[in-house]
């Protein structure tokens, strides 16, 4: 959407001032423009802003005492005036006259042309002059009437005097699509800068069959009304759907008849006289209507059979859920941690909502249930649900989050989604004693000089030029036994060992520093691959004996030949891992 300069202007003043109105700052002095106190004191304005103006009302000591402008506006050009108030210090009303009219400034007979006489903060007021001949126009800033505590109220005016978009505007280039038999083929995406006026536009969008559309439009309401229809006949007579209220809507439509069809898509201006819009077209294959529609992580229709996730980082795709078949996913949290869920689907087409709950709710039998038992939900009539939630147990404790189709109005009995899991914080291992000296464990930097830039967070430089890595995947729940450390970043197919320790030191040793203490275990022999990679093969929690509530330290020795290791000493160490057993 095309923003115009008093747009623009609005939108500046919403940001600086104070709820979008002013500070009541100059009351009780007057305006530098007094005496302009009818139609024959008008002060002559330009386009442009005008600030600092005050206005007396009606509880005012000496009276009420309007304000009257006048403003020179040519034929075929529009005149908008945007007054600036806080409304909570006194309604402030404005009236357009005929300059050359003898009711000029007799509002209360109702003789003006137009007025704005809202209860808010900006009374935007606008007059298209049609006459063919330049025309002075009186604007008269005067106290609600009908408010006898007024007594006065600084504003500000933004006048603006611009080209009828009517009269000069160049049409789209869809034209001529002005009736149904002239349709314009409209394809899937984002359509910007239309333009509708007494010239309708008509649109049409093949569906294949068992095909959906969701259409949406939007446009600036405050310049002229439009409306959009949808039909599923070639002559546009057979309404389906109708909407387009307050600058935006949606409106969908569902192929059901077996074969190909076009639907088509009526614009017109409702009130007003012309408008810009855009439309944004969404087409997919209808999931009600798909043989064997359902996903493959299905059956996971209850708690009990919920999809385990890894929440670092899945992300699901092309998910289907259905009012009948909803969908659940089990996800196992640390201490600490913050899971964050995303689910993106076309709302206009199935309306679909995500609810969180903890194990309370499994004992309770209200787990999956959208009417109770959630800790969080996300129900939203937009395209995006979004959940987030931190646990604070002291324990690893599993969470479930329930997909399910809007049972009090969807457009349609199932949909599509895909879905996004992320968690920050209470990470199963965590990275200590890098060769930089940072990270708890000490201050011990490398032997030889070779510490990797600091920040890295990598252990001491080998021959490769950095420093070696770990990282840990799966779970440090002792009963799951699934966590696997892995080495990178190390010199290409040389031996190394995963050491295992109860307690912490911060010695340099060899070409790196030794980390972890007694007592001091080597759980399992790993031949790096040619990238300087690789995992052990036994689960970490079982090789080393770990228990609940353990907490111990890990750290890999690897073989970096003496001729070429930094240091000459023929071996190093990656950074360490702590890991908290529950």
């Amino acid at each position: 959407m095309k923003w115009s300069p008093r747009r623009v202007l609005l939108a500046l003043a919403a940001v600086l001032g104070t709820g979008g109105g002013l500070v009541h700052a100059q009351c009780p002095a007057a305006d530098v423009h007094e005496e302009d106190d009818d139609c024959a004191s008008a002060l002559v304005l330009t386009p442009g802003t005008y600030t600092d103006l005050t206005l007396y009302g009606n509880g005012h000591s000496g009276g009420e005492d309007a304000d009257f402008f006048r403003v020179s506006v040519p034929s075929g050009e529009i005149l908008t005036v945007d007054c600036l108030h806080d409304v909570s210090s006194g309604d402030i009303d404005v009236y357009f006259f005929d300059a050359a009219s003898p009711a000029c400034g007799g509002h209360s007979s109702g003789n003006y042309l137009v007025r704005g006489f809202t209860g808010s903060d900006d009374e935007n007021v606008s007059w298209n002059n049609t006459t063919g001949a330049t025309l002075d126009l009186i604007v008269e800033i005067d106290a609600w009437d009908s408010d006898s505590d007024f007594d006065c109220n600084d504003y500000e005016l933004v006048i603006t005097v611009a080209p009828d978009p009517c009269v000069t505007v160049v049409d789209d280039s869809f034209e001529d699509n002005d009736d149904c038999a002239s349709a314009a083929v409209l394809a899937p995406g984002v359509h910007q800068g239309l333009f509708v006026s007494a010239d309708e536009d008509y649109y049409r969008i093949p569906l294949a069959a068992t095909e959906q559309l969701a259409l949406g439009i939007q446009y600036n309401d405050s310049i002229a009304g439009l409306r959009m229809e949808l039909y599923d006949d070639a002559a546009c007579s057979n309404l389906i759907e109708s909407g387009g209220w307050n600058g935006s809507d949606t409106l969908t439509a569902t192929n059901t008849t077996g074969a190909a069809l076009d639907v088509y898509a009526r614009v017109y201006v409702q009130s007003g006289d012309c408008n810009n819009y855009d439309l944004d077209l969404f087409v997919q294959p209808d999931p009600c209507q798909q043989t064997g529609a359902d996903d493959a992580l299905e059956d996971n229709d209850d708690c009990a059979a919920a999809t385990p996730v890894d929440p670092q980082g899945d992300a699901y795709t092309a998910l289907f859920v259905s009012t009948a078949d909803p969908d659940l996913f089990a996800i196992t949290l640390n201490p600490e941690a913050t899971l964050t869920v995303s689910c993106v689907h076309q709302s206009a087409l199935a309306d679909l909502d995500i609810y969180l709950y903890d194990e309370t709710a499994v004992t309770l039998g209200l787990c999956g249930d959208p009417n109770t038992g959630a800790i969080e939900d996300s129900t939203g009539s937009g395209d995006l649900e979004t959940v987030s939630y931190t646990h604070m147990g002291a324990a690893p404790a599993t969470f479930y989050l329930l997909v399910d189709v809007w049972s009090g109005g969807s457009g349609a009995d199932c949909g599509t989604y895909d879905l996004e899991f992320e968690v920050e914080g209470g990470e199963s291992a965590v990275p200590f004693c890098f060769g930089d000296g940072s990270g708890f464990g000490g201050a011990t930097i490398c032997p030889c000089s070779n510490h990797p830039t600091p920040g890295v967070e990598e252990g001491c430089k080998n021959s490769m030029g950095h420093g070696a890595l770990l990282s840990a995947t799966g779970s440090n729940v002792v009963a799951n036994d699934d966590l696997v450390i892995t080495m990178a970043q190390g010199p290409p197919n040389e031996p190394s060992v995963l050491v295992q320790g109860g307690s912490l030191i911060s010695v340099p040793f060899k070409d790196g520093i030794l980390c972890v203490s007694a007592p001091v275990q080597m759980l399992e022999f790993v031949t790096l691959d040619a990238s300087g990679a690789g995992s052990v093969t036994v689960p970490v929690g079982g090789a080393g004996g770990a228990l609940p509530g353990d907490t111990l330290y890990y750290q890999q020795w690897y073989r970096d030949p003496g001729g070429v290791s930094p240091c000459g000493q023929g071996s190093n160490f990656s950074h360490g891992l702590e890991v908290r057993w529950f």
